[in-house]
């Protein structure tokens, strides 16, 4: 019997032994254990938890160790029926390794998590239903809200959870080829975010960072994310974090602090935008930017639910330089009211040579066809065109408010004075309500209301221009110029368009112009009317003249731009004009006459015609003029001194006419001599 109990001792001890060694070999050895065979009722636990098909066409591996490794291969997870997208998620391969002993003081390490090629699908139908949800009742007829659980009573006695700086640690993460694209009703092409490659960490009393790279809507990105450790968190009850990222050739910073005492469900960010040209952003906003060089736009960012709150808005292009405040609002649309004040803008910063803003080709140093190739390439990078600014149904997504205040407006070296800008943006409709600037001496106000569209609606356009030096004008195209002047202008139109050129085109109104000008010699125009014999013989710069004045008021009549009166004055002569500006076909048929101010023997005063379109005017002579020309040099030494001796010289200062008034008032009783 003492035998029997010894064998049993030995025989127990034989299997506690065997029992330590296998528990020794499981815990510090990795032993894998395949459980693909057991997959069958993985996937129907999965299935019916997700409510959806769940396929595992891989391999289910767990390796034993104080640190086992969970490897899942071949994971699909199909869609429910009404999308047109089979899957939702297929997933090449994951691992992760856990490390068991910290969860015994209820910590969770992770040594490693690894993903590799993860394709997830996200898909809204036509009616409204979402793939992303995984509720009981999953369909896609119709989206219906989630009832929400009521919250569960704790339990007493339960133990609360108490975190520090150890309790979440990741040593090493790692993402590679993970691809989200988004399908939308009314879009060809759905929206795709590629992450190619993330790394990062989270160890104790360190910052979690993730470094990414990737592409989206095609386009190459960098990304780096910092936020604050889990020790930061517990010493301040508050957190922050920090992303940097690049994309189309921009700088983007947002720098935050989120504070959670306060019981404000709120972000605030520190946002830095940088780039080198805004262009560089337009595939992939899909909008025709304007090309502002050398930009940085910087605001303090407050989100809250549907709101943002920009303040020490900073934006700066070139020399010119904007700081204010903006707030928008996201609904059914997205509404904003922008407020700046500028200590400088410079104009040369905001004129763009081969850019408009409806979308135009202006330079016509490119090739023909290239705007459309630039469009061509754009669509097939991200499947969609790139639409102007003025794209009804871009201007349609937003209600904008803006004020712009500037201490002072320069063009070039020129000093404009100051000025301030108030425009508006309402159901689609544009409008500048006005623009005003004040130039040393005079002052120039403009408004206009415009609704882009297919159809034309009722659009105005009002410009004042008093005392405005045409200097500054002459000098943007010929910088050596010594030309100078006052100039004034006073539009009025009415009319039925969708663009600012239709306006023209189809507007009643009127248009009158003026100009008093300085350093601008008449030179060879003399030669047309005045006594040919003794210009020629004479020397030109004892009888150089200067022009003294232009002047034109314009009837508009859908349009047709017809003359009430039309002159250009100079010391010796004046050049009167009839006939009309058509600006529907953008073209010109005017005749213009010079008249001597003084009746001089031997001169040709031949009337001249000047027809064409804006691009490309002629001048010629009208028919019948030469003979009437003719007739008037031969006769001249008779016709000369009876003039003389009869008719009222014009004055050579222009004085009696230069003065004319513009604007609405009196154009029936408009009297110009020499324009009979």
């Amino acid at each position: 019997m003492k035998t029997f109990f010894r064998w049993l001792v030995k025989g127990f001890l034989v299997v506690v032994v065997c029992l330590v060694l296998l528990i020794g070999a499981v815990t510090f050895f990795k032993i894998p254990i395949n459980l693909t065979s057991y997959k069958d009722p993985v996937e129907s636990i999965i299935s019916n938890a997700l409510h959806r098909p769940v396929i595992i066409d891989g391999s289910i591996v767990i390796s034993t160790s104080l640190q086992p490794v969970f490897t899942l291969k071949g994971l699909q997870i199909q869609n429910p029926a009404g999308f047109s997208q089979e899957k939702f998620l297929s997933l090449d391969q994951a691992r992760v390794q856990i490390a068991l002993l910290p969860l015994l003081q209820k910590k969770l390490h992770i040594p490693e998590i690894n993903v590799q090629q993860l394709i997830v699908t996200l898909e809204e139908n036509k009616n409204g239903a979402v793939n992303w949800t995984f509720t009981g009742d999953d369909s896609a007829e119709e989206k219906s809200p989630v009832a929400k659980r009521p919250p569960e009573k704790s339990k007493e006695g339960a133990q609360k959870l108490e975190l520090t700086d150890d309790s979440i640690v990741v040593e090493k993460l790692r993402f590679d080829n993970i691809i989200v694209t988004h399908y939308t009703p009314g879009t060809k092409e759905p929206a795709t975010f590629e992450l190619k490659e993330c790394t990062g960490s989270m160890m104790p009393g360190s910052p979690l960072q993730l470094d990414m790279a990737g592409e989206l809507l095609t386009f190459p990105y960098s990304l780096n994310v910092s936020v604050a450790s889990i020790e930061e968190f517990l010493t301040s009850s508050s957190t922050w974090m920090e992303i940097q990222a690049e994309v189309a050739d921009t700088l983007l910073g947002f720098v935050g602090k989120v504070d959670l005492v306060p019981a404000q469900r709120a972000l605030a960010l520190k946002v830095i935008i940088e780039g080198e040209n805004l262009k560089s952003l337009d595939q992939l906003l899909q909008v025709d930017l304007p090309p502002l060089a050398k930009y940085s736009v910087e605001t303090d960012l407050t989100l809250q639910e549907e709101r943002f709150d920009l303040k020490n808005l900073a934006v700066s292009t070139g020399s010119s330089s904007l700081v204010g405040t903006a707030t928008l609002v996201r609904e059914k649309k997205v509404t904003a009211e922008v407020d700046f004040h500028s200590p400088l803008i410079q104009l040369d910063d905001f004129v763009f040579d081969d850019w408009s803003w409806r979308g135009e080709k202006v330079s016509q140093e490119k090739e023909q066809g290239e705007d459309t190739e630039e469009k061509t390439v754009a669509k097939e990078k991200t499947g969609k065109e790139v639409r102007n600014l003025l794209d009804p149904d871009l201007l349609d997504d937003f209600d904008i408010g803006l004020t712009v205040r500037a201490d002072q407006v320069l063009s070039g070296e020129d000093q404009l004075g100051s000025g301030s800008l108030k425009a508006v943006l309402r159901d689609g409709r544009m409008a500048i309500e006005p623009l005003a600037l004040q130039i040393p001496g005079g002052e120039i106000t403009m408004s206009t209301s415009l609704k882009p569209g297919q159809e034309a609606a009722d659009a105005t356009f009002r410009a004042v221009v008093h005392n405005f030096d045409i200097g500054i004008y002459v000098r943007r195209q010929k910088p050596e110029s010594k030309m100078s002047g006052l100039v004034n202008l006073d539009v009025d139109l009415y009319s039925s368009a969708s663009t600012v050129n239709q306006i023209f085109a189809n507007g009643n109104g009127y248009f009158d112009f003026s100009g008093h000008l300085d350093n601008l010699g008449a030179g060879i125009i003399d030669l047309w009317a005045v006594n040919l014999i003794a210009a020629i013989v004479s020397s030109t710069e004892e009888e150089q003249s200067e022009v003294n004045c232009a002047v034109g008021r314009w009837k508009v009549e859908d349009g047709l731009l017809t003359p009430d009166v039309f002159f250009i004055d100079t010391s010796k002569i004046r050049i009167c004009g009839k006939g009309q500006v058509d600006f529907r076909k953008n073209t010109v048929n005017l005749t213009v006459s010079p008249t001597p101010k003084k009746p001089e023997f031997f001169n040709l005063a031949t009337p001249l015609k000047i027809s064409g379109s804006f691009d490309d005017i002629n001048f010629g002579l009208r028919k019948g003029a030469l003979v009437g020309t003719a007739a008037r040099f031969i006769a001249s030494p008779l016709v000369v001194p009876i003039k003389r001796v009869f008719s009222d010289q014009i004055p050579e200062d222009g004085s009696d006419a230069c003065g004319l008034p513009l604007g609405p008032d009196n154009r029936s009783e408009i009297y110009v001599k020499g324009c009979d």
